[in-house]
């Protein structure tokens, strides 16, 4: 769906906007499971997976063989990431953090312009990175995402609408979901459902 440098193919624009609303869809839950399991996968010492290439690139029919059987990939890429420097200053249970990240141009440029709300790279990327930097702990951050949710779900629609849903806002919007994917956010959810993951358990069950 992508191009060498990030870009998305405009042939595969319609399938990688339904994609990328998935993920922001599971991360907007009430129920939260989706943090619940990152937050579980960063106790467990999960920051390991930003060691991990996940910016290679290919076919999924390329991870197969003829019998189905998985292999490692052939006619790989590799996406380089156009990039620049973003300030953001958050408030997590008082308290006040501030910095700089480097973000999709993309992104970087949609906030710039109005078109995607810095709250929506506030809850979908910093603050999960500030979990996974240890400047906030987990009890923090699953009561900043549930006490957020449902505002930042109408955030982004209200900002869908007035955007029109126009390419350029769905671009951004998709890159930014793909940024959680390339830091290792989708890698480390993965990882912390199979934590919980015990025998006669549920995740309805849980506090959050």
């Amino acid at each position: 769906m992508l191009t060498p440098d990030a870009g998305i193919k405009p042939e595969r624009f319609a399938m990688l906007s339904v994609s990328m609303c998935v993920g922001v869809w599971a991360m907007t839950d009430h129920r939260h499971d989706i943090w619940r399991y990152y937050a579980f996968a960063v106790e467990s010492g999960t920051p390991a997976v930003l060691d991990r290439d996940l910016y290679q690139s290919c076919q999924l029919a390329d991870c197969y063989s003829p019998r189905l059987q998985p292999i490692n990939p052939v006619n790989l890429i590799r996406v380089t990431v156009p990039r620049q420097l973003m300030n953001y200053s958050v408030t997590v249970a008082g308290a006040r953090h501030s910095g700089q990240i480097e973000i999709h141009t993309a992104v970087f440029e949609a906030v710039e312009n109005g078109i995607l709300p810095m709250e929506a790279v506030e809850y979908q990327y910093i603050l999960p990175k500030l979990l996974l930097h240890g400047a906030i702990n987990s009890a923090e951050f699953l009561e900043h995402m549930d006490q957020h949710y449902c505002e930042h779900f109408a955030i982004l629609m209200r900002a869908a609408h007035q955007a029109n849903f126009s390419r350029i806002f769905v671009g951004a919007f998709s890159s930014l979901v793909l940024e959680q994917w390339w830091s290792g956010m989708f890698y480390a959810i993965g990882i912390g459902s199979l934590v919980e993951a015990q025998p006669g358990t549920v995740a309805n069950d849980r506090v959050h």
